[in-house]
């Protein structure tokens, strides 16, 4: 039986200001260190996608990566919430 795969999380990584003109080439190197790019923002310097938990260490050691968080959701109230 196949080896269950861990589950992703979502991620964002924040590419170092003098690496912003290499993106893709940060995006690309997260990629081959486990990360599932989902986009690349190339004015803000965000690249997002998933990985497994145990890959963050590896993500983290990407050059041109300042930080690798766990991306945060948010839920907003149906609209005949009494909360708004």
């Amino acid at each position: 039986m196949p080896k269950a795969r861990p589950p992703s999380v979502e991620l964002i990584a924040t590419v170092a200001d003098a690496h912003r003109s290499k993106i893709h080439e940060v995006a690309d190197a997260l990629k081959a260190a486990g990360l599932d790019v989902s986009h690349t923002l190339e004015t803000s310097g965000i690249i997002a996608g998933s990985a497994s938990q145990d890959a963050m260490e590896r993500l983290r050691k990407v050059r041109g990566v300042v930080s690798i968080e766990q991306s945060g959701g948010a839920q907003i109230a149906p609209p005949d919430s009494d909360v708004q």
